[in-house]
């Protein structure tokens, strides 16, 4: 039976503590990730971008409000992430551009929280908030996103 659980709101809160990892089970594994999570190369013109960008404006065309959000990593992804060689940084950057460009739209928002936490005890792992970390966090990315909204909004609550 899974240890993750869904909240009203449809948030998912999971178990575990990246503080209890050791040093070389983290680095394997935030290797790992960050070979996954390469943005395609010249990503603004990429069919992954191009879709993406499709999806977005048909979400504005039905009248929504977005907000794009780069999530909290852990201080071991984030030492890795800019430890990549320069061009993989800079698909990074460009993919990261990309989407700080769409929020020039009025309806959509872009956050960038990937070092808004450095204690590895609110992580599960160096890519995910725990049920700790996204409790704190709810609140957090709803007033980024929505500047004070109803709280009966709000991601996760305690």
């Amino acid at each position: 039976s899974s240890k993750i659980e869904t909240t009203p709101q449809g948030a998912l809160l999971s178990p575990g503590n990246l503080a209890d990892w050791r040093d070389a089970q983290a680095e394997q594994f935030v290797k790992h990730r960050l070979k996954l999570h390469v943005p395609d190369a010249d990503f603004e013109t990429s069919n992954s971008a191009q879709l993406y960008k499709s999806v977005i404006d048909k979400f504005i065309d039905a009248g929504a409000k977005i907000c794009l959000v780069s999530f909290p990593t852990a201080p071991v992804y984030r030492d890795y992430l800019y430890m990549q060689e320069p061009v993989t940084l800079e698909r990074w950057s460009a993919a990261k551009s990309f989407f700080a460009n769409l929020a020039e739209n009025p309806n959509i928002s872009f956050v960038d929280h990937s070092g808004y936490y450095d204690d590895p005890t609110l992580f599960r792992d160096p890519d995910h908030l725990n049920k700790q970390g996204a409790i704190q966090y709810g609140p957090v990315l709803h007033d980024a996103c929505f500047e004070g909204a109803s709280t009966r909004d709000v991601i996760a609550s305690r």
